[in-house]
């Protein structure tokens, strides 16, 4: 049983702060027993909860405001004042929201008290070094994904299943289909196989119909896989440049497509378009409604149509540009190692006959 009550006072009703702006307030006491407070400490933290697994910050701007003896029975009121932190700012999404608590703790011999209470954070008239997280910017290994990938057609590990899963196919349904075949002439012809299979009428049509069936299956999955290949040599090569890569809100980002195809395609559509999708991590638990599988979702989407029904020869090149607003009131880049919001500008050609091809470059959109 906790020897004391601790409760947060803020003097401000809405809890509602600006960077910079001092929070003030008080930490009330009622004490149950006789007790001895090592410490009494004020903090405040960040977190992010929602659908997925929860991050929550260490505790900063830790202050001690009392340390000493309390007496059962006893009240008593003690001040606080934090400067409002630098980010990130109070955010509320479709997938987890971010928000921030001030936190008080007792240090009590053998048994310690402590409260929360939220409060909401919002950008103060300088937007100098907001904080986006645990991390001030998407890391390298996000950052510069688009400098290290090529353009995507259907992805490697796509491609790979597609054609051991058109080789297995083929591998069951050519001797299904020759063994029924054999079986049905059989009937009518001397034939001499290595490999036989006696079997009905029934079941050599039903040999016949497995094994044509498997074995066009197969045909088309080696075709999608030869169509993607032949894509890379004939379109390459295409750049993409995104400008800024690092951007805050109301300014403008800038996508410039140059593509010089080494044969002649026929570009049924260019498109351009500015994401910002919410990521979460599955939660570990063992409650029945904990999410198994990481979840995400876009909030905010702007799409433009770069060109249309345009054919490129070999060797031209093809110079395409768009220029996007990022909303004043746009979510900004976010990144809380479990739940993050991130940026980015998506190029996607679709080519005539030719599988689509598209690359992904992330951005971060500061306050």
């Amino acid at each position: 049983m906790a020897k004391c009550d601790l409760q947060i006072v803020f003097d401000r009703a809405d809890r509602t702060y600006k960077i910079g702006e001092k929070i003030t307030g008080s930490v009330r006491v009622t004490v149950k027993e006789d007790c001895e407070c090592r410490k009494l400490t004020i903090a405040q933290q960040w977190y992010a909860s929602g659908q997925g697994q929860s991050d929550q910050a260490t505790p900063e701007e830790e202050q001690v405001i009392f340390s000493g003896a309390w007496r059962a029975g006893q009240t008593a009121a003690y001040p606080f004042e934090n400067e409002a932190p630098r980010g990130p700012l109070t955010y509320h999404g479709s997938l987890f929201n971010v928000g921030w608590q001030l936190r008080a703790s007792a240090d009590i011999p053998g048994i310690d008290a402590t409260t929360r209470e939220d409060f909401a954070l919002l950008l103060g008239p300088s937007s100098e070094n907001v904080r986006l997280g645990i991390l001030n910017e998407l890391p390298p290994q996000v950052r510069n994904s688009s400098d290290k990938t090529a353009w995507s057609y259907a992805g490697g590990c796509t491609q790979l299943f597609v054609v051991l899963f058109g080789v297995v196919l083929l591998f069951v349904g050519i001797p299904c289909l020759i063994l029924g075949l054999s079986n049905i002439l059989a009937e009518h012809f001397p034939l001499s196989l290595p490999i036989s299979f006696p079997a009905g009428r029934f079941q050599s049509i039903l040999l016949i119909g497995m094994g044509g069936f498997f074995t066009v299956l197969g045909c088309i999955a080696l075709f999608a896989w030869f169509q993607a290949s032949m894509a890379r040599p004939r379109l390459v090569p295409v750049q993409v440049e995104v400008s800024p890569r690092t951007l805050r809100r109301g300014e403008t980002v800038t996508c410039t497509v140059r593509l010089q195809p080494r044969g002649s395609i026929k570009l049924t559509e260019a498109t351009v378009k500015v994401a910002a999708t919410e990521h979460t991590s599955p939660r570990t638990g063992d409650t029945d409604d904990a999410p198994t599988h990481a979840s995400e979702q876009t909030v905010f989407q702007a799409r433009e149509v770069l060109a249309t029904g345009r054919t490129v020869p070999a060797g031209e090149e093809v110079l395409l540009r768009i220029a996007f607003s990022i909303p004043a009131n746009a979510p900004c880049t976010f990144w809380g190692g479990n739940n993050k919001l991130i940026w980015a500008v998506a190029v996607e050609l679709k080519l005539k006959r030719w599988p689509d091809c598209t690359r992904i470059v992330p951005i971060t959109i500061r306050p």
